[in-house]
Parts: structure tokens; sequence; C-alpha cells
């Protein structure tokens, strides 16, 4: 310790070594998650703009600017946003019950929903896209030159 001001300036506090702990910048799997991060993120931005800027040709040519400006805005809260949910989301891993030998969270709870949504609609686009494809295929005729009523 320092006599005078009573701060301790040898580093063996134990909140200032917990602090200072940089280990998991050596860790490959940060810096692959970061990267994986970074290049969605601009992907979705690129997205976001070409979708904006088409939108706002068509409004009149004075509202554009502003409506670009705003589109935008309101895309940067929205992804900031939905960045703070999946950071809250990951702590979420207090268990709520257990089943067989698998605790279940509130975590594992929003992932599973999640999941199951996206597979929902992955399904339900597939087999749109095939009943339109037969529509189709039944309006030109079907192959082989047997017509069904």
């Amino acid at each position: 310790m320092n006599g005078s001001s009573g701060v301790d300036l040898t580093g063996s506090d134990e909140r200032t070594r917990d602090s200072l702990n940089v280990e998991w910048l050596n860790d490959p799997q940060i810096w692959a998650s970061l990267l994986t991060l970074t290049a969605l993120e601009i992907v979705l931005g690129i997205d976001n703009l070409v979708f904006i800027t088409i939108l706002a040709g068509r409004l009149p040519a004075d509202r554009q600017n502003r409506a670009r400006q705003l589109g935008l805005a309101l895309a940067l809260v929205s992804r900031l946003a939905l960045l703070g949910s999946i950071a809250w989301i990951v702590g979420l891993t207090q268990p709520l019950f257990q089943v067989l030998d698998h605790t279940v969270s509130w975590q594992d709870l929003i992932l599973m929903g999640a999941a199951s949504s996206c597979s929902t609609r992955a399904r339900a686009r597939s087999t749109t896209g095939c009943i339109a494809t037969l529509w189709d295929r039944h309006q030109g005729g079907w192959p082989g030159g047997v017509h069904h009523d």
C-alpha cells in the first residue's frame, strides 16, 4: 500500500486481478464468433440499405431522404434491441425443472420455441412452394399429356 493514500499499487488486490483478466482474447472461438457476428451485421446492414432505398424510391422525391434516414435509424435501433435481447437470453440459465437427466431453463425453452418456429415456417414455405409448382404444372398441362379436371 502507498502509505498515505491507502491505495494498493502492487496489484495484489483480488478485484484488480479479476478485472484485468484478458485470457479470453486468446480463445479462437471468441474471435470466430466476433468475425461471424461482424459478417452478419454487414450483410444485414447492406440488405437493410437496399430494401429501405427501394421502398423510399416509391415516395415523392422530397420525402425520400427523410424516409431513408428514418428507416436506417429504426433498423439500427431494432438491431441493437435484438442484440440486447440475445445478451439477456444468454443469462437465463437458472434451472426451472428437470426432464430425465437434463435441467431445463428459460434459455432452453426460448431456443426450443425459436427453433420450432423456424422449422414450421420452413416447412410451410416448402409445402407452399410444392403446391404452387404442382398448380403451375396443372395449369400448363400435366406431363405426358394427361389432363385432370
